[in-house]
């Protein structure tokens, strides 16, 4: 599809700036803020994380799904997103001391009355945004929210040299939240004319239902980790688990998660059964493969190098956190096409039976990893990611036009080209071991670029799954076969 296209082409675009804004951010940061203050935010975004959930109750996913939507229902849902916003924003001030005395951080409290603010703002923004995503107008979304980061991390990091510290994560969380309210609506045609009735929803509510308890889900198993971290290690060891987490995340939120909101919007337009739907569901799991396991393979194979170049001398401790983490989100980026494809086929219950089915797995893994300390909880996430890869890619693609073979054999080539990265960054670690640092990090990128390039040269497979993804690329010319 030619929209799908342009989504792509203008995500690729847009989301290379955002990951440059997060990247400065990291490394800046890391140098401002202690490991404590980092672990003070993460207290506190562990409780703002979990309100988000319920931003819209799965209304906006719900209504990008859905062939039609009237303007009785169009109407309210804004004012669905604009009241859960004010309730947010009140239930978080009022749980703050709660989430205080949990940490026995009194700090975290005072953190999470500014950070309230943020629920407001999302509240007038994600209509517009959802509206804009509906239309596949990707150009103009990916150009608010490119602005937005742009802005948010120059006034981040102008608070952390202020001395801010940990609210210097909440100034970004503001200023980009304010930004793209202003944006949205600017560029968002549609304005409110039709009256406000709950029961229009009606027809939305069972994916919003089934969206709602997945996301509810979801946060128990990507933050039981995280609070289980800092209940039991405190926030210096939340902090290292934080930034190190967060180095990973980057190529889920830049590049996985924004390919898989194109994603949606597409296959949700094509029918679950057609040829074009398996199709593109591959293709897009192939393209996100390639462009986020390497991240993986780098942090995985030189931890300490990452960890010292990107977050400085202060950080060594991340490194063995850094190195399990990276082996589970190898795991999360082969599977982060599921989402929406249960959405786009009318599944979305398959996301809730997903994450029940990883909650026992996971509570087993970190009650039995507490004596071997942090590094034990970040082995314990990423074994249950490895081990969840395959159900999850089975269950998501059953009784749909995607065969499990199918989605599985999207990865072969990624997979492939990166084991080769992986061999080609040990061989030159190992053959410059007795040089300086800088002399050994610039042996392994060579050997492993070299390892990569030659994968891709003589192995047409991988050779034409990057030709079909640089068709994607901003500055390529596009062609009419992109799809």
């Amino acid at each position: 599809m030619a929209q799908a296209s342009i989504g792509y082409r203008t995500t690729v675009a847009a989301q290379a700036v955002r990951l440059l804004c997060k990247i400065a951010g990291v490394v800046v940061l890391a140098r401002l803020v202690s490991p404590a203050e980092h672990g003070l935010f993460a207290m506190a975004a562990s409780l703002t994380f979990f309100l988000t959930l319920f931003r819209d109750l799965g209304g906006g996913n719900a209504a990008i799904q859905a062939r039609e939507l009237s303007e009785t229902q169009k109407t309210t849902l804004l004012w669905l997103h604009i009241a859960l916003g004010a309730v947010l924003a009140v239930s978080t001030l009022a749980l703050a001391p709660f989430v205080a005395r949990f940490f026995g951080e009194p700090l975290v409290g005072p953190l999470l009355a500014v950070m309230s603010a943020s629920f407001v703002l999302n509240g007038g923004n994600a209509w517009p945004r959802a509206l804009l995503a509906r239309e596949l107008r990707f150009a103009e979304l990916n150009r608010i929210e490119t602005w937005a980061a742009l802005l948010g991390t120059s006034a981040m990091i102008g608070a952390g040299v202020a001395g801010a510290g940990a609210y210097s994560f909440a100034v970004y969380l503001l200023v980009s939240e304010a930004l793209m309210l202003v944006a949205a609506w600017r560029l968002c045609r549609w304005r409110p004319t039709a009256r406000l009735d709950w029961n229009s929803l009606s027809a939305l509510s069972a994916t919003g239902f089934h969206l709602t308890n997945y996301q509810f889900l979801n946060y128990v198993l990507l933050q039981a980790d995280t609070i289980l971290m800092g209940r039991w290690f405190g926030a210096g060891a939340l902090g290292l688990y934080n930034r190190a987490g967060q180095l990973l995340a980057q190529p889920a939120n830049h590049l996985a998660a924004p390919f898989g909101q194109v994603l949606l919007a597409t296959l949700s337009r094509l029918g679950a059964s057609t040829e074009s739907f398996a199709r593109q569901l591959t293709e897009t799991a192939t393209t996100i493969a390639h462009l986020t396991l390497p991240v993986a393979v780098v942090c995985a194979v030189l931890p300490d190098d990452v960890v010292h170049l990107v977050l400085g001398n202060a950080w060594p401790e991340a490194a063995p956190l850094l190195r399990w983490l990276s082996v589970g989100a190898m795991a999360t980026f082969l599977t982060s096409t599921v989402y929406s494809l249960c959405v786009a086929a009318g599944n979305s219950a398959r996301l809730s039976h997903l994450a029940l089915a990883a909650l026992p797995v996971l509570a087993t893994g970190l009650l039995l990893s507490r004596s071997a300390g942090p590094t034990g909880l970040a082995a314990a996430v990423a074994l249950t990611n490895v081990v969840l890869l395959l159900p999850r890619l089975w269950w998501s693609a059953r009784g749909t036009a995607v065969s499990c073979g199918a989605y599985v054999g999207a990865f072969i080539g990624p997979l492939g080209v990166n084991l080769a990265l992986a061999l080609g960054l040990f061989a030159g670690n190992a053959l410059a071991s007795d040089l300086s640092d800088t002399l050994r990090v610039i042996s392994s990128g060579l050997l492993g670029g070299a390892a990569y390039a030659g994968a891709l040269f003589f192995w047409p497979r991988a050779r034409t799954e990057w030709q079909r993804l640089w068709a994607h690329l901003p500055f390529t010319k596009r062609t009419a076969s992109t799809t």
